[in-house]
């Protein structure tokens, strides 16, 4: 399991403590400006960076263990202006482990064996309805740079995935026009371009076919095709495995396999900005409950969620509460398929919600691995129940 440690950088101070592990599925909650997004980007960030140590896109060396590199990196999210002469971060990897303290940054190998499988990383930022509001948002300059990374993402994801897509809110389909490059939303005796049609649907469509795209391209084990760098490192390595005398057989075998692993994705690591975004409740457990499918097609995926959302922690303990029954006869397998479909149940061992509050990060209670329904979201909705209740109060005095 990753772990990560953030201390002083942009809105977050004292954050978790010491290292804050990363599960399977996380969540991050807070205010605006509270650092959800700050979190999720590091996270981001240096999964990027592991990957391309261990792919051959990046070496250790003096350029790639150096501060002004590191911040260069963080420039992709822009929170390279996060940084303050007291800001610690230190990132547990699988393979290697990054430090950042006293305005230094050092990369540690510190595993050549361990499994890891090669990571498909998406980062679906907020301002993703950007991209179905504008009909060529790739010809535009200055767009964000993960922003233009979803856009190639959603555009592979339109082109490839022909025909009517369903779309998690029942009823509405996706449709791509590939010879006249335009996209449609259809749903009950209408057919309007995605750039006509409600805000919660411009949010949904690229969050939604590029988690499709994403997941099913791992699921499927195809081997994918990189560029011409990472292909003579992969290639020098292998040379080098064969050439190296000292490696007895078994060992040699498994490195040889380890090589071969990194032309095919092994697993997902999805990380969504506020996927509640304009939605409706109930449209807000069916788009969870699609990314809760996505993540359980392939073992060792990833989800990682920033949200302001109550009902999502809500619709997560659910989740996991179903995954814990066991049907007795078909009626109730027929119900709870209702409730929660099988392929979006959940084990809470692997989820984790973080709250932040004033550059703290603190780890929401659980019961029975299910998220505790007191938590910050919720507070505020208890709140207003206690302030009407002043109200009253003081309208019979």
């Amino acid at each position: 399991m990753q772990q990560i440690e953030i201390r002083n950088f942009g809105p977050i101070g004292e954050g978790y403590g010491g290292m804050m592990p990363v599960y399977p599925i996380t969540f991050f909650c807070g205010n605006q400006g509270a650092g959800k997004s700050t979190v999720a980007k590091l996270i981001s960030t240096f999964s990027w960076m592991e990957k391309g140590l261990v792919r051959g896109d990046l070496s250790l060396n003096k350029k790639t263990e150096s501060a002004a590199f590191f911040r260069q990196q963080c420039e992709f999210h822009r929170i390279q202006n996060y940084f303050k002469p007291e800001t610690i971060i230190h990132f547990a990897g699988t393979r290697y482990n990054f430090h950042y303290e006293s305005e230094s940054f050092s990369i540690e190998a510190v595993s050549d064996t361990a499994d890891y499988p090669m990571p498909k990383i998406m980062y679906v930022p907020a301002e993703r309805n950007f991209l179905t509001v504008v009909e060529h948002p790739d010809l535009l300059k200055e767009i964000p740079q993960s922003l233009f990374v979803l856009f190639s993402e959603y555009d592979k994801a339109r082109r490839s995935m022909l025909g009517r897509i369903r779309l998690p809110i029942d009823g509405f389909v996706f449709q791509y026009d590939k010879l006249n490059n335009v996209t449609w939303l259809t749903g009950d005796g209408f057919k309007v371009r995605t750039s006509e049609a409600a805000s919660g649907f411009q949010s949904l469509i690229p969050l939604s076919l590029v988690t499709l795209y994403d997941s099913a391209l791992v699921k499927s084990g195809n081997q994918v095709a990189p560029n011409l760098q990472v292909t003579n490192a992969i290639e020098k390595r292998i040379a080098d495995i064969l050439a190296d005398n000292s490696i007895d057989e078994k060992m040699r075998r498994l490195l040889l396999a380890q090589q071969a692993s990194l032309l095919t994705y092994g697993k997902f690591i999805n990380i969504v900005e506020e996927p509640e975004q304009n939605l409706y409740p109930a449209s807000q457990r069916s788009v969870l409950y699609d990314l809760f499918a996505a993540y359980n097609l392939t073992t060792g995926n990833q989800l990682i969620i920033t949200t302001h959302s109550p009902y999502l922690i809500d619709y997560t303990t659910l989740a996991v509460k179903a995954m814990s029954i066991n049907p007795k006869n078909q009626e109730q397998i027929d119900r709870l398929e209702q409730i929660v479909p099988h392929n979006s149940r959940i084990n809470g061992a692997d989820v984790c919600v973080y709250q932040i509050e004033d550059g703290k990060i603190t780890p929401l209670e659980r019961y029975d691995d299910m998220p505790s329904d007191n938590n910050m979201l919720n507070r505020e909705l208890n709140d207003t129940n206690e302030v009407f209740a002043q109200l009253l109060e003081m309208e019979d005095m």
